[in-house]
């Protein structure tokens, strides 16, 4: 999924636990390693690290700590929930790294393909559900 849909939904979910920045950090951190602006065909060490449950679960339990919330997990979840189903075999999340299985449900992601649609779509769901909990 692109860094604007993450950090969007990051943004909502944030709001829901009022604390919309702290969400938009969470939502977008575990793309860093691809902030170089290299241009990578497989995925780098780091992004595969960050996009591990044992990263999220670390990133989880620090904002807890931190910040006595629960948007820190939820939003770093939210990355990885949304890149399960916009990322295919090439990309998809190594949920248990340092284990090689790769886990997805769709086909890489290009801009308007239907890999992005769906995850667009799923992104909008996400973001409705957060406001409701607001309101």
């Amino acid at each position: 999924m692109d860094i604007i849909t993450h950090a969007a939904v990051g943004l909502a979910t944030g709001c829901a636990f009022g604390q919309p920045v702290a969400g938009v950090v969470a939502a977008v951190i575990a793309d860093a390693p691809l902030w170089d602006r290299r241009r990578y065909t497989k995925p780098p060490t780091g992004y595969d690290i960050t996009h591990s449950v044992q990263f999220w679960l670390l990133v989880g339990i620090w904002g807890e700590i931190t910040t006595q919330s629960l948007v820190w997990l939820v939003a770093y979840g939210s990355h990885i929930f949304l890149d399960l189903f916009t990322h295919g075999k090439d990309w998809g999340p190594r949920l248990w790294y340092p284990d090689e299985k790769r886990y997805f449900y769709n086909s890489e992601w290009e801009w308007f393909n239907s890999s992005w649609w769906f995850g667009f779509h799923l992104a909008l769901l996400w973001i409705t559900i957060c406001l409701f909990i607001q309101l």
